[in-house]
Order: structure tokens, then sequence, then C-alpha cells
């Protein structure tokens, strides 16, 4: 669904593929410390290099409590933006939950509305 929102967007003129996300996210470029320029496409197709929010995690936490909580896209980028975001991994693949967090963010920016609830991912396991 995320992925046919950001087409919707690109066919509606409001942004292109290969333009860059970094100065449209709100916080993309503060909080997530991109090496450079991130395009849509990279974000869609995962060679943005981006690390994964899910890296971010404490391991020798009790995560039991957390199991029925949704992490927002806002927190995923958080989380995300306190792990090393390298030059050397952009253009390559290296599939990661976060550039769908911030293609949710690119939509509701450009959409000018708060995401719905379909736009949360929630974690089986892990949740903050």
């Amino acid at each position: 669904m995320t992925a046919v929102a950001v087409l919707k967007l690109v066919d509606d003129h409001l942004i292109g593929l290969d333009d860059p996300v970094n100065d449209v996210i709100p916080g993309f470029t503060t909080v997530l410390k991109p090496p450079g320029p991130i395009t849509v496409r990279q974000l869609l197709s995962h060679p943005s290099g981006i690390p994964e929010a899910d890296d971010a995690l404490p391991v020798d936490a009790d995560f039991r409590p957390l199991f029925s909580r949704t992490m927002t896209m806002e927190r995923g980028s958080e989380l995300t933006g306190t792990l090393p975001w390298e030059a050397s991994s952009v253009g390559f693949f290296k599939y990661s939950n976060t550039n769908y967090f911030a293609l949710g963010l690119l939509i509701q920016t450009l959409r000018h509305s708060p995401s719905s609830r379909s736009c949360r991912k929630r974690f089986s396991i892990l949740s903050v």
C-alpha cells in the first residue's frame, strides 16, 4: 500500500522517483543523517543504505510487555538515527523497514495529513 501511495504522489506530480527526499521529509537530514541525497526510488527499492530500525533495539531486554505495541514511523526513524548510515552502503540492495517508515512520512508530508494506522508497522516480536 505504501508503494502504491508513493507512486500516486509521482503520478500527481507532487514528487518524482529520482527526486531527493532529504529536504522534503521532516527530520530526514537531522534525525537520520544520510550520507548524501537519497531519492524516492532508492527508498522504494532498498539501495538507500539506510540502517534497519530493528538493529537499534537492545538485544538483552525483555520485550514481552511490548509485543502488542506499535512502532510509529517517527519512532522507527528516531531509533534508526542512532545508527551510522555509511556512504559505502548506498547503491547496494539491503532490505530495511526504515525505507518504508521514511516513505510513510513522505506521503504524510506531501498529502498534508497524518498517516492512518495502516501506515504503521506492527512488530511480531519487538516493539517500542
